[in-house]
């Protein structure tokens, strides 16, 4: 038999069919998550919550992050020879 009960990570996961009361167990599958546009994915929070950074062309050889995350490997402000940004021309 199969049934799907779409549950929180958080949450314990059933031991028995809620129908049947024979044992079964988690399967996690991929969540497809609706996305409007391209916009919504590039938005400031997204970026973050996802790890990813938004950089911005300064106009004067400098790139400054505007959003997304921070760390160690993603610096305020990139320099244009810096090799992270050869291809966001």
């Amino acid at each position: 038999m199969h049934f799907e009960v779409f549950q929180r990570m958080a949450d314990d996961a059933l031991e028995t069919c809620p129908t049947c009361g024979e044992p079964c167990h988690r399967i996690i599958s991929a969540s497809v998550a609706p996305v409007k546009s391209t916009s919504d994915i590039l938005q400031h929070k997204n970026l973050k919550r996802t790890g990813f950074s938004m950089y911005k062309n300064q106009g004067d050889g400098t790139y400054e992050r505007v959003a997304g995350a921070d760390g160690p490997d993603r610096p305020d402000v990139l320099s244009s020879d810096d090799p992270r940004i050869k291809n966001a021309k």
